[in-house]
């Protein structure tokens, strides 16, 4: 890898763990879900890989669970 992808990386998962973090105490309502929405849209835009979406996805479905 070369730094420029490891630095795209870094920032690839920190911006995950910002969203886990903010948004992983799931709660189900419509501020909450649209909030939620919004980053992710967001974090979408900004990061386009196979593995980002995957990872997103992830989290996504766990935070559906926890709902």
């Amino acid at each position: 890898m070369t730094e420029a992808e490891l630095r795209q990386a870094h920032e690839m998962f920190t911006d995950l763990w910002r969203l886990y973090k903010r948004f992983g105490d799931s709660n189900n309502t419509d501020e909450y879900w649209n909030a939620l929405s919004k980053q992710v849209e967001a974090y979408r835009k900004k990061h386009t890989s196979r593995l980002s979406d995957n990872l997103l996805n992830q989290i996504l479905d766990e935070f559906e669970r926890r709902a």
